[in-house]
């Protein structure tokens, strides 16, 4: 479903109105909030055939996520953001992979098209084995970063990092207070979350700012709000991972 009727501020007419190509009405959304968003957020399922998309040189629909043309199965973080038609091209954060299906930055090994161990520049050991029959969860350092890691579990591979103030230890294998480890002059400072997430919007050199009207405003509002989102709900993700490898330690510890 695309379309809703929307009440006229001034004379409360009735209007129709669809939303612009790419998005989905969203019926729970009350006024003052704007009704239309991105598929992934919003399911159509059963509520309507879809309307003939307006595709332009660069972009399949007006608006939306896409798989970027230069992405490749050993190069999977980039993605290609519509906006009025416009293509800025984006990359995942560092260790994520773009799941074309779900329209959002996703773990490699749940995006079929990506080759991890190629992405991910490391392959995880075979893996070991608790006296429950459970996968144990080992981490392993990562190359010219001390404040990252390789988290593996049942053969799939995760790239994470360490809490700021803290740096991995490769040596036992978990995170501890960074001026314990020596980093060396090389290594990669953390950024901070704000900087990560402004650098990861920044539009690409060759994006016509003069031609993102103004009338596109809410929707650029939309886009800072769901990558603020996902940024969380991200975290959280890396959270709850590093809670697993938290007790897959202390399983490990109780085993030996």
């Amino acid at each position: 479903m695309f379309s809703f009727i929307l009440l006229s501020f001034v004379e409360f007419v009735p209007v129709h109105k669809t939303c612009p190509d790419g998005l989905h009405y969203d019926p729970s959304v009350k006024w003052p909030g704007y009704p239309c968003g991105y598929p992934a957020d919003v399911p159509c399922k059963g509520r309507g055939a879809a309307q003939a998309a307006e595709p332009t040189k660069d972009c399949p629909h007006q608006f939306g996520f896409f798989a970027s043309t230069a992405a490749s199965p050993n190069d999977c973080g980039r993605y290609r953001m519509c906006v009025a038609g416009h293509a800025v091209e984006m990359s995942c954060p560092t260790g994520l992979a773009f799941n074309p299906i779900l329209s959002r930055c996703d773990w490699p090994f749940n995006v079929p098209s990506c080759n991890v161990d190629a992405f991910l520049a490391y392959k995880c050991p075979a893996a070991s084995i608790d006296a429950s029959g459970n996968a144990i969860v080992t981490n392993h350092k990562y190359e010219g970063n001390c404040y990252a890691f390789y988290s593996c579990e049942a053969g799939e591979s995760r790239l994470l990092s360490c809490d700021a103030g803290l740096a991995f230890d490769p040596t036992n294998g978990y995170c501890v207070d960074e001026d314990r480890v020596d980093c060396g002059v090389n290594a990669v400072p953390q950024q901070s979350a704000p900087a990560a997430l402004i650098n990861s919007l920044w539009p690409s050199s060759n994006f016509n700012h003069s031609e993102f009207k103004a009338s596109n405003l809410p929707f650029r509002y939309s886009l800072v709000i769901r990558a603020l989102r996902d940024f969380l709900k991200f975290h959280s993700t890396q959270k709850i991972e590093k809670l697993k490898i938290q007790k897959s330690q202390i399983k490990l510890m109780k085993f030996f």
